[in-house]
């Protein structure tokens, strides 16, 4: 199947979705070298993939953001968020990966475990913040021992109560 314009002037090349009302959706070229994956009319408020392979959902323009992060695009002008939903005894991630094998797979990971209301920062791959649902903020402990009272693993450790533990090895 090719889809070709009958002139250079015509930049919106695609297949749209119709009923006997109005367009309700589509997936076209549009200008600026774009695709774009819409619904209703408008091609800003679906996905865009720009000439540079940059996605924009809900952002028609993914390739004006910083060079560092843009390749992900999400937002309008107004509020914004992305969900990671997961079961309510399982995990929500991400990771930052600087390779596909072992750890480079999961160097840098935000999680969180629904198992136990969790929230677990790592670098290098491994945990080293844990806030707990309870309001606990644990630096380099993982477990939920307390610092200082038989737990010798190093670290400190903030309760919602507003109580401070530092555990040392030294």
């Amino acid at each position: 199947l090719t889809l070709e314009s009958s002139t250079s002037a015509d930049k919106n090349i695609g297949i749209r979705f119709k009923n006997q009302d109005a367009e309700k959706g589509g997936i076209g070229y549009v200008q600026s070298d774009k695709v774009a994956f819409y619904n209703g009319t408008s091609t800003s408020n679906g996905i865009t993939i720009d000439s540079s392979g940059k996605v924009g959902v809900s952002n028609t323009t993914p390739s004006s953001y910083e060079n560092g992060a843009r390749e992900f695009v999400v937002g309008t002008s107004g509020d914004t968020g992305i969900t990671v939903a997961s079961g309510s005894s399982d995990k929500g991630s991400i990771f930052f990966a600087d390779g596909t094998s072992g750890g480079q797979k999961y160097e840098g990971q935000i999680r969180y475990d629904h198992s136990n209301n969790r929230m677990m920062f790592a670098t290098g791959g491994t945990g080293h913040v844990f806030i707990e649902s309870s309001g606990d903020l644990r630096i380099g402990q993982s477990s939920l021992s307390t610092p200082g009272q038989g737990n010798t693993t190093e670290g400190l450790a903030l309760t919602g109560s507003g109580r401070v533990f530092i555990s040392s090895n030294g």
